[in-house]
């Protein structure tokens, strides 16, 4: 008896079809681990690349398969640090 599909499987799918999708996991999953030396000129910008790293993988089914719950952490804290604080 097979194992009823879910919707991420069935977008996974579709994706796989469409796309290179185990090439774009690993695009995505490197830019989390590892900041690009090309990119080092957009060190301004750090955040929406993480941000859109995060968010391709969470929409594509991956991101809790690649990040654990201390790597998130991690994350946010490295978000919260980069805040500005007023000192109030």
């Amino acid at each position: 008896m097979s194992q009823p599909t879910t919707s991420v499987q069935v977008a996974a799918e579709s994706l796989e079809k469409k796309l290179f999708f185990r090439k774009h996991v690993s695009f995505l999953a490197r830019h989390l681990k590892v900041f690009p030396e090309a990119y080092n000129t957009l060190d301004t910008n750090r955040i929406t690349l993480l941000f859109f790293a995060l968010s391709s993988l969470d929409v594509i089914g991956e991101l809790d398969e690649l990040i654990d719950s201390n790597r998130r952490k991690e994350y946010i804290k490295w978000i919260y640090n980069l805040q500005i604080s007023t000192g109030n």
